[in-house]
């Protein structure tokens, strides 16, 4: 008999949904019938992020292959950002420039420290310094990324194409978006032993961002962690995810895998070009 609640699948449809209604806000927000509502999409938008970062807990977990996983995610997010560069490039001098936001490359370093972390783990159980040196080296490595944008842009990059691209292929986890306490949130939620843990997680970093909003002490160590302002007060919102994880029946569910990167790309820059048509015949 079959298993009632929700699929992994099902769940990010919902998670996709939500995305695409806060993205109507963020990237169509000029457009008359959506700026009145652009509140609550908002709000109903911060549901996509953590739905689809608790998706990606359970798909590591099950995955056959951790490795051709943790690629396939980072492929898709250098994908989002050439198709964001090439499209600034050729369109962005009669629409503008579009967003550079890119959280694929955040659920890549989430699913790269998970697994780098396990290996560390599996070494210090079994005595293996070597394991556990190489490890630590792996997951000090990462850091590289920024340090290669910060000397590329410094040398390099004197055009805005040049930065853009070298920003589509590193991406520093220091920025990634909604900043490193987002992949922290995610790795907490792979080893948490359930779904009620991992509610409860999200429940623990909604509530400190309810805080920051009260706490200039903690308003100044989120912005010394990460830049990023999406980590902060409206992002309490996430919380109303804790439902549909907590109905997840732990089964996969059936659907297209590549629909989801192909979609986050597309609709936003769909969204920015509809909402610059709509401005220009006002």
């Amino acid at each position: 008999m079959p298993k009632t609640g929700l699929t992994s699948y099902q769940l990010k449809i919902i998670a996709l949904c939500t995305m695409t209604l806060d993205h109507l806000a963020a990237y169509g927000g000029e457009i008359s019938i959506f700026s009145h509502y652009a509140y609550i999409l908002r709000i109903v938008g911060r549901i996509a992020a953590p739905l689809f970062l608790f998706v990606l807990t359970e798909s590591v977990h099950h995955t056959h292959n951790k490795i051709r996983y943790v690629l396939r995610l980072y492929f898709a997010a250098v994908g989002v950002g050439l198709f964001t560069t090439v499209t600034n490039h050729f369109f962005g001098s009669s629409i503008g420039r579009f967003s550079g936001n890119n959280i694929l490359f955040t659920y890549f370093y989430t699913a790269l420290y998970i697994i780098l972390t396990e290996q560390l783990m599996k070494a210090v159980r079994g005595k293996k310094v070597i394991d556990g040196i190489i490890c630590v080296l792996a997951i000090l490595s990462t850091i590289l990324p920024h340090y290669i944008s910060l000397y590329l842009n410094r040398e390099i990059t004197s055009t805005e194409l040049a930065w853009d691209l070298v920003n589509s292929f590193f991406v520093s986890p220091l920025r990634v978006q909604y900043s490193i306490l987002f992949v922290l949130m995610g790795m907490l939620m792979y080893f948490a032993p359930n779904k009620y843990w991992k509610t409860a997680i999200l429940a623990a970093f909604s509530l400190g961002c309810y805080l920051a909003d009260s706490s200039l002490e903690i308003q100044d160590i989120l912005l010394r962690i990460s830049p990023d302002p999406y980590f902060g007060y409206p992002q309490r919102w996430m919380i109303l995810a804790a439902p549909f994880m907590l109905l997840y029946n732990g089964k996969k569910g059936s659907g297209h895998k590549w629909f989801f990167y192909l979609y986050y790309p597309i609709h936003r820059y769909v969204f920015a070009v509809t909402e610059y048509l709509y401005l220009s015949i006002q």
